[in-house]
């Protein structure tokens, strides 16, 4: 296996576009391949920068099986719950600004004046909104 950098670098620098070909079309064996040695290739070689460094035991034990056309599958065409299923939610209460605040600048230790220049930027534009929809 690989580390999460290694399989966002990765991801970075392959196609998914080809995956998804390879789910869509005919055949499995050219999309695959193709991707397969795409992702051989930046694991060893780096082109992109974006592996940070070269992985030449990685794509060495790289298993031709891989990736599974079936995860492939379930990430191209995930199972949801169709709306009509999905509950009905109540829309949230109005946050209680006082309490909130004084919350914060016990948590945080901030000034009011932070309190305020935040509360500002992140609270007050949330209210309108909500009272505006």
């Amino acid at each position: 296996g690989c580390g999460h950098e290694t399989a966002l670098g990765l991801a970075c620098c392959v196609d998914a576009g080809v995956l998804h070909a390879a789910i869509c079309g005919d055949s499995l064996d050219g999309p695959l391949q193709q991707w397969w040695d795409t992702a051989r290739y930046h694991l060893v070689d780096d082109p992109t920068g974006q592996m940070r460094h070269s992985h030449p035991a990685l794509a060495c034990s790289l298993p031709d099986s891989f990736p599974d056309p079936h995860i492939i599958n379930l990430h191209a065409q995930p199972a949801v719950t169709p709306i009509t299923k999905l509950p009905i939610l109540q829309s949230p209460a109005l946050p209680d600004i006082a309490p909130l605040a004084s919350f914060v600048q016990q948590l945080l230790g901030w000034e009011s004046k932070k309190v305020i220049s935040t509360f500002h930027s992140m609270i007050w534009p949330v209210v309108v909104l909500h009272e505006v929809l």
